[in-house]
Formats: structure tokens, C-alpha cells, sequence
């Protein structure tokens, strides 16, 4: 069994009606810090905080009626209603698409190796050396035409720049362009 270990992790705050996403690698602390919040684990050192309360030290019925988990499933089950961020829901989530984070969350979070690689605006935190940094991929990110947010466009590893195709002529061993 793997132990969690997420190291110092300051936040910052998640300012009322905004949305916060964690993303980041596997096992790099994105659960762990969720898990932290909701009371379903307990820190080994430091504390977890909710509107100037610890969350450990609040009674269970008080928490409830100021925080929701919903676990990572396929499937939303029934009875779920979509938070609405005009009412003043403030909404922390891991997403693993880094698309869907940049384009719904107001702020970002981006754990790496039990610590904090990045966090702030989304156009600050989501950039292709913060996709290099977490993710070892290159990529390209840009503004989506959609959104106007930021758009990470993986570039892979078997990316290939174009070249100038060229042509051969029978009987001539020169390539032309």
C-alpha cells in the first residue's frame, strides 16, 4: 500500500463563486489534496482549512453544508445537480484533461512529486513549460478560437517538421524540389 505524501501545499484560497482545477501526473498528490479537504484523510502534519476552520476539527453535519465530493467515476450517479458558480458555489476538481481544465476553472493547481509545480490564473499556470515541467511532453498551447482560454496541443514524441517534398526524375539521381 502506497503511502500519500503531499508536502506543503498553500493554496492560496479559492475566492467564492470561482473555479480551482488540480491537475497533474499520476500519483503526484492531485486525490490525495481532494481527500484532504473532504476529511477522508487525515494529515500527518499541518492542517486543512475551509472559510478560517479546520476541517478536521468541524463537525461532520457543519462541513456538509459547505462541502461536496464527488468521487472520480464514469458514471455521475443520480440525483447530481450541476453547481452554479452565479450562486457563489466555489468548485475545487481533478481533472485529468488538461483542456478541460484550462477552459472551466478560473484558477489552477499543478502538483508535482508530492508538491506544488505551479498554481495561479489559468493563463499564467498552463503553459507548454508547465505541460513540459509535470508531464515530460512538449506541446504548444494556444488560445482556443472557442473559448479564448488556453489550449494545449500535444506535439509527441515521433513529431516530425515538414519538409520541402521532393521529387525524383527516372534517370536523374538528383532530388529536385
Amino acid at each position: 500500500m502506497r503511502t500519500p505524501r503531499l508536502r506543503v501545499l498553500a493554496l492560496g484560497g479559492v475566492p467564492v463563486g470561482m473555479a480551482k482545477a488540480n491537475f497533474g501526473d499520476d500519483a503526484c498528490g492531485k486525490s490525495t489534496l481532494l481527500r484532504s479537504m473532504s476529511r477522508l484523510l487525515a494529515p500527518r502534519a499541518g492542517r486543512v482549512v475551509l472559510d478560517g476552520k479546520e476541517v478536521h476539527r468541524t463537525p461532520a453535519k457543519e462541513l456538509a453544508r459547505t462541502l461536496g465530493l464527488l468521487p472520480q467515476w464514469p458514471v455521475t450517479p443520480e440525483g447530481i445537480t450541476v453547481l452554479n458558480r452565479t450562486r457563489g458555489t466555489t468548485i475545487v476538481m481533478v481533472l485529468h484533461d488538461l483542456n478541460l481544465a484550462a477552459r472551466y476553472a478560473d484558477r489552477l493547481i499543478a502538483p508535482a512529486a508530492g508538491g506544488l509545480h505551479a498554481a495561479g490564473n489559468t493563463e499564467e499556470v498552463m503553459t507548454g513549460d508547465t505541460v513540459r515541467s509535470v508531464y515530460g511532453m512538449e506541446s504548444r498551447v494556444i488560445e482556443d478560437p472557442v473559448s479564448g482560454r488556453p489550449l494545449v496541443l500535444p506535439v509527441g514524441r515521433h513529431h516530425t517538421t515538414p519538409t520541402t517534398p521532393t521529387a525524383t526524375v527516372a534517370g536523374d539521381n538528383e532530388a529536385r524540389p
